[in-house]
Parts: C-alpha cells; structure tokens; sequence
C-alpha cells in the first residue's frame, strides 16, 4: 500500500447557505494552499470514581471536535472566498467591510488522486494572519485557522457535484505591497495584520456536537517594521493618535491588489533595537478600533 502524497492532495470548499448544511447540489471550488492542517479530536471523559487502586479505569467519549488550518500565497480572485469566510460577508461591488456574522462553509480534502477524501461541513476560519516582508523570499503569505462542526475522515466518495479548478494567477509580492499611515506613504520594511473572532460552541444535552457557533468579540492588530528615518511614528505613538492604516497588496504592476483599510488605529508601541553599525528599524506595534462612520473595523477592496 502506498503513503498518500501532497502532490496528489487537493482543497475544495463552497460557502453553506445555511451554517453546518452542505448545499444539494454542490459545485466546489480548488483552493491554492501552502498548508492545510485538520486534527479530529475524541474528548475523553474520565471517571473520578475512588476504586481500590489508583488509577482511572472508565473513560467515557466527550465531545468530537475538528480544528483546521489553511494558508495561502494571497492572489486574487481564488481567495476571496477565504477572505470572506473571515470578514463574515461575501466581497460585493468589489468591497466589502467585516462583520458581525459567521459565514460557515463545507470542506474536503482530497487525498490518493480522489480516492480518500475528508469532509467537514460547518467549517468557519475565526483567525487570520497576513504577512509581508522585504526580507522574505516568498510571496504575501496568509495563515488561517478555525473549527468545523462535523467531520468525516477517509470516505469513499466526494460529496462535490463538481469542482471549478482554481485559476492559475501569480500570487502577490512585497515589492507591489504599499503601507500608508495617517494618510502618509510610509517606508515599510514587513508588517503583519491579524484578526481574531472569538467563537464560543454552544453544547447542549443529547449531543456531542455543538448546536450553533455564536461570533463574539473581534480584535484586529499587528506590526509594522519601518526604517529610524525620523520622529514621524513616535510622535503618533507619544500622542496615543487615531490613525488610519491601509495596506495594499498588490502584483508587481499594482494593478491587481486586495487593499486592507482600518479607518481607526493606535499606534501602541514602538521598539528600537541597537545592535548593528547599519540601519536601525523600529518595530511598531498597532490595533484597530472600531469606526461608527463606516461602521466596521476594516474595509476590503479589490480591483
């Protein structure tokens, strides 16, 4: 029997009308990936009942719970529908704000040429971490991760209608990526954006699955590395201004982009590390806030 192999996996997803159902008939779109992880967990309850020995001998089965990972060389147009999953609305008029909602999708992983696949319905990616740097020799890259409902590992059959293979494009790279602050054009050397949903999985009596997922709080955060050129950033971060941050990443034309904008940010930190006779940087931490005028913490746009 031969080991499965990468070169013969391949990612499906489709976006569930309604959370946790897969549609009747559906046609799955291929998703690019640098890595997806999926861990199916059997909780184990355990006795505490006081026997003649000192050891447990009942376990009884808990809750069965599927974490996942997916991440991503960022391109356009084939990610969109990760980037919505995160921002909670579907990308319309090629914008799109994020939300207050959980978006929930069905997965499957394909393995052995299409010969195993594991399937989780319910799926949602509550985190996301986009990162960018000069320093780097790889594209934008995009870290994700959350939980499904339900799973089903090494089944037979696909649960797709059909698959709609994912575009060939280029994945964006640092040299078309831009930063503004406060309405600067800022020299940037790497920067990372960070979202974080926290998601609390509702039990009930007579299940070992969650009934629903109920979105709670939203942080969105992350740094900045800028060349010690001046005072601008200190000043910003002495002062505790709000500021509007916009990254941009973009292929090396710029003419393709996915442009992230938080209307609303503080500048928290700012570290200066001596230990060289060449450039110093500055590490500059950040979080958005929420923003009444646009009511959100961050926009999306596209071309």
């Amino acid at each position: 029997m031969a080991i499965q192999r990468g070169s013969t996996h391949k990612l499906v997803m489709i976006r569930e009308t309604t959370f946790g159902t897969t549609p009747t008939t559906p046609t799955m779109f291929e998703m690019p990936i640098t890595n997806f992880s999926k861990k199916s967990t059997q909780s184990m309850l355990k006795s505490e009942q006081i026997m003649s020995h000192p050891f447990v001998d009942k376990a009884l089965n808990g809750y069965f719970m599927h974490e996942i990972g997916i991440d991503f060389e960022l391109q356009s147009a084939v990610h969109d529908k990760l980037l919505e999953q995160v921002f909670g609305v579907a990308i319309a008029s090629k914008a799109a704000k994020f939300t207050d909602a959980l978006l929930g999708m069905s997965l499957e992983s394909q393995a052995g040429a299409g010969s195993l696949f594991d399937n989780f319905v319910g799926a949602y990616l509550n985190k996301m971490t986009i990162t960018a740097s000069g320093n780097d020799t790889a594209p934008v890259k995009v870290s994700t991760s959350g939980m499904a409902k339900t799973g089903l590992l090494d089944v037979g059959a696909t649960i797709a209608t059909a698959v709609t293979a994912a575009a060939n494009n280029d994945p964006f790279i640092f040299s078309g990526a831009t930063l503004t602050v406060a309405a600067a054009s800022t020299a940037v050397v790497a920067g990372t954006i960070n979202f974080d949903r926290v998601v609390d999985p509702l039990m009930l009596w007579g299940s070992a699955t969650p009934r629903e997922y109920i979105p709670g709080a939203v942080t969105a955060s992350g740094t900045i590395t800028v060349p010690y050129d001046d005072g601008t950033q200190s000043t910003l971060v002495e002062a505790f201004t709000s500021c509007a941050l916009v990254f941009k990443f973009a292929n090396s034309g710029a003419t393709i982009y996915r442009q992230f904008t938080f209307p609303v940010a503080k500048l928290t930190s700012i570290e200066r590390t001596i230990n060289t006779r060449g450039g110093l940087m500055q590490v500059i931490n950040w979080e958005a806030l929420y923003d009444s005028s646009s009511a959100t913490i961050c926009t999306l746009a596209t071309e």
